[in-house]
Order: C-alpha cells, then sequence, then structure tokens
C-alpha cells in the first residue's frame, strides 16, 4: 500500500479505513508514505511494516522509485495498490521495475483539474491534465471512488483510461469511528468562545486554491449582517492559510473566523456545528459531507 500524504484528508481516512478492515488472514499489508502527517501513527497500527519515504520533492523521484523497486523485490511483493498521484507515479513505475505480478491504484480526485484562475499552477495543470493518466496505462486494475471519476478518466481531453480497466467502489465513511467520538473533546479548544448564542460554522477541507475559501471569506461581510453571533471554523491547514488569513483582516472578519489548523477529531467538531460548509472547485465523493 503506497500513499504519497499521511496528512489528514479524505484520501488519506479512506487508506486507514483500507488498512483497518483488509482481511488480515488474507494479506500482509506493508506501507510506504511520508512520516511527517499526523495520520502516520494511524498508518501504523495496522500496517505489517512501514517505509517513510519522500513522495513531493521532484528531484527525490528517481531516488523515490528506486527505493521502492528495491523494497518490493526485498519483501516479494505479490500486489502494489497506490493512493494519491505521486504515489501512483513512483509506485507503479517501481513495480513495473521490479516485476510486481498486481498494480492496481485508487483515483481519489480529479488530478490536474483547473480552478479557472490563471497562475502558474493553472498553466502547469493545464498541460499536465492532458498527459497525467499515461501512467495507469501499466495499471491492471483501477479504481474510481464514485462514478464521475470514472467519466473523467475517461473522458477528459488527452490520454484516456479504458472502461474496462475501471472499477467504481464508492467511498464510505467509518461509522465505528464516528461513533466513538468523545464530544468533551470540544471543550478542549481554547480559541472556541462556546455559549448558546453562536452559531459555529464548520469548514473541513485543507486550505487549497481548489477548496475556495477565499469565495466564502468574501461572503462573510454579508453573512454576518443578518447572523452576528456566526463564527467561521476553518478546520486543516495547507498553502492558502497566510493569505487567508491576511483576507479575513483585510475584510474585518478575523474575530469571526478561526482557524483552527489540523484536527484528528473532525466529528467533534461537526457535533458543535452549526452548519458544513464546502465552497470547493469540484470534489468527487467527499467523506466530509458524507460524516456531517
Amino acid at each position: 500500500q503506497i500513499i504519497s500524504s499521511s496528512n489528514i484528508g479524505g484520501a488519506e481516512k479512506l487508506f486507514f479505513s483500507l488498512l483497518k478492515y483488509l482481511d488480515k488472514d488474507e494479506f500482509e499489508a506493508y506501507v510506504a508514505c511520508p512520516p511527517d502527517g499526523l495520520m502516520f501513527k494511524n498508518f501504523k497500527k495496522y500496517a505489517r511494516e512501514i517505509q517513510t519515504l519522500n513522495f513531493n520533492h521532484l528531484l527525490l523521484k528517481p531516488i523515490t522509485i528506486f527505493s521502492l523497486k528495491k523494497y518490493m523485490q526485498q519483501k516479494k511483493i505479490d500486489i502494489v495498490h497506490t493512493h494519491l498521484f505521486n504515489a501512483d507515479l513512483a509506485g507503479i513505475i517501481a513495480a513495473k521495475f521490479a516485476k510486481v505480478p498486481c498494480k492496481i491504484t485508487t483515483i481519489h480526485g480529479y488530478n490536474f483539474s483547473s480552478t479557472g484562475e490563471f497562475d502558474l499552477r493553472s498553466i502547469k495543470n493545464f498541460f499536465f491534465s492532458f498527459i497525467y493518466r499515461l501512467v495507469y496505462l501499466f495499471c491492471d486494475n483501477i479504481i474510481a471512488v464514485c462514478q464521475s471519476i470514472k467519466q473523467d478518466l475517461m473522458q477528459r481531453p488527452g490520454i484516456k483510461v479504458k472502461e474496462e480497466k475501471i472499477k467504481v467502489i464508492n467511498s464510505a465513511i467509518d461509522l465505528e469511528e464516528i461513533s466513538n467520538c468523545n464530544r468533551d473533546v470540544n471543550l478542549d479548544f481554547k480559541d472556541l468562545s462556546v455559549n448558546n448564542n453562536t452559531k459555529f460554522v464548520g469548514i473541513i477541507a485543507n486550505l487549497d486554491k481548489v477548496k475556495c475559501h477565499r469565495i466564502l471569506l468574501r461572503a462573510i461581510p454579508q453573512i454576518l449582517k443578518e447572523e452576528v453571533k456566526t463564527k467561521f471554523l476553518l478546520v486543516a491547514d495547507g498553502k492558502e492559510r497566510k493569505h487567508l488569513q491576511r483576507m479575513t483582516r483585510r475584510l474585518r472578519i478575523e474575530d469571526n473566523v478561526i482557524f483552527l489548523g489540523l484536527q484528528e477529531q473532525v466529528t467533534c467538531i461537526i457535533s458543535i456545528t452549526y452548519l458544513i460548509v464546502l465552497p470547493s472547485f469540484f470534489e468527487s465523493r467527499p467523506l466530509i459531507i458524507m460524516v456531517s
């Protein structure tokens, strides 16, 4: 099992559930992932063994591929299953060189889709969008987490994936994890002034342009004219954080927007919210909406 992130997100949660519920009598799960995320300790609970690697640094890609190939050969891996594009790229190429019999990937989202903004990232996405599926030509099976992801793999301009290779397995939530939520954890958030008159709105999504936090922030001054005692909880972290914090100051809404950062107990946060908002450009099958 290979994933290029150990942070908290939808793909990482699904990855953890897969490790947790995999039949231990049939499979030994070896995991390759980065070591620096909050989910790493959870992955470790259910992995036979973990190899820590850096998947995101472009210059380290050849080293990562070589390390994975060597590891697969040493452990005599029979099945390689990858998650998130950087892991797909490194893991599938490594598995091809290592002559692993079965190569599977799960596609969790719309890789390299455009947000409609004209910047360096959008230009990069435009070009990569046409070729990113090249690596999936070397997969034996491809799992899409919803029907719309399958359609995107087959129909988006550029290299396409054949329909017979794709199996839709709808992403799901772990009901056991939700039922075990300790609601008292909410009281530990020092930044929250909980009282009966305050309505909390939760935005639980990585602070990335694709999640559209900027558009929501621009709407907040209008919302506060009608609902003065509303506080917006931004749960997660990401590259957009500093920009979003500057926006709150410029819009004079910093008293109503609370940046909670990465949190493991998101279901506990949901339990105190009046509303959950996901102002995203595009989503596949967002777990946070299913949990809410």
